[in-house]
């Protein structure tokens, strides 16, 4: 069988019934020429790892990390296997629409200027409410301005020539691996482009604001430092705003008494601006 994509995905601690929701709609796409490697992130989670070793399919490739190494090494020891003309990403605890990777495919095969592809989406919050989010394509147009302005990339609905991967592995830190990633490849004058169609079911904890002060927490704290090292973009008013963005999520998240006092107000304002 002619294969064409490896789709790379890290599993931890998510929910069994999230992850083989995630599992099959990979393995139940009506693009059926892919590569499926799964590495397990955390060797302490025997349900996951006998789930996915009992999955009788081909096409998965199932590694296993000796410690938990975090979500980029994982990534990256995917990519190193990976064989194929292209490579899509996955999460373990979203959705993939059927049609997603035959959609994305005939574009990039389509389109061969195009890099990096992503696809619009859908959140679903732990109340089953759902939002549709279609970036505009004409933002990817000038991605040095509205990638610092829109909420425009979902890293999982990711499928890109696999040599933009092999190439410029994800940075190894906790949070946040795609956008330190995603800084540099716009630097090199990547071709990044979106399918506009909801393609993705994203999961979301929507009203966990711990767990959101968690994420930020780190995501603003590794960030920040990185923002600042990227001369490249210091002449660019639109990087600046979003740097200061960073700067207000990183002092807010210092405290949690302070972020829950602010954070309906001030992140919804920021969310809404940015959408």
């Amino acid at each position: 069988m002619k294969i064409d994509i490896s789709v790379i995905m890290s599993v931890y601690n998510e929910n069994i019934n999230q992850l083989e929701k995630s599992i099959y709609s990979i393995l139940n796409q009506n693009f059926w020429n892919f590569e499926f490697i799964i590495v397990l992130d955390n060797p302490d989670n025997l349900i996951a790892k006998e789930y996915i070793s009992n999955i009788a399919d081909q096409r998965i490739i199932f590694l296993q990390n000796k410690e938990n190494k975090w979500l980029p090494f994982s990534l990256n020891k995917a990519i190193d296997i990976s064989h194929w003309n292209y490579i899509a990403r996955m999460d373990a605890d979203d959705v993939s629409q059927l049609n997603r990777f035959s959609k994305q495919f005939h574009y990039l095969e389509q389109n061969n200027t195009v890099d990096l592809l992503f696809t619009g989406w859908s959140e679903i919050d732990e109340k089953s409410e759902k939002l549709r989010r279609i970036p505009e394509k004409k933002w990817f147009q000038n991605m040095k301005k509205y990638f610092f302005l829109k909420s425009m990339i979902l890293h999982p609905t990711l499928m890109c020539k696999a040599d933009v991967l092999k190439n410029n592995k994800y940075p190894l830190t906790q949070r946040p691996e795609d956008f330190i990633l995603f800084l540099d490849l716009i630097k090199k004058w990547y071709k990044f482009d979106i399918i506009e169609e909801d393609l993705f079911l994203y999961t979301i904890q929507k009203y966990d604001i711990k767990l959101k002060f968690n994420k930020i927490h780190i995501y603003s704290k590794n960030f920040l430092p990185v923002l600042l090292k990227h001369k490249f973009y210091f002449k660019n008013i639109y990087f600046w705003y979003y740097t200061f963005r960073v700067f207000i999520e990183y002092l807010l998240s210092r405290s949690f008494v302070i972020f829950k006092l602010f954070y309906v107000k001030l992140f919804a304002l920021i969310k809404k601006i940015s959408i």
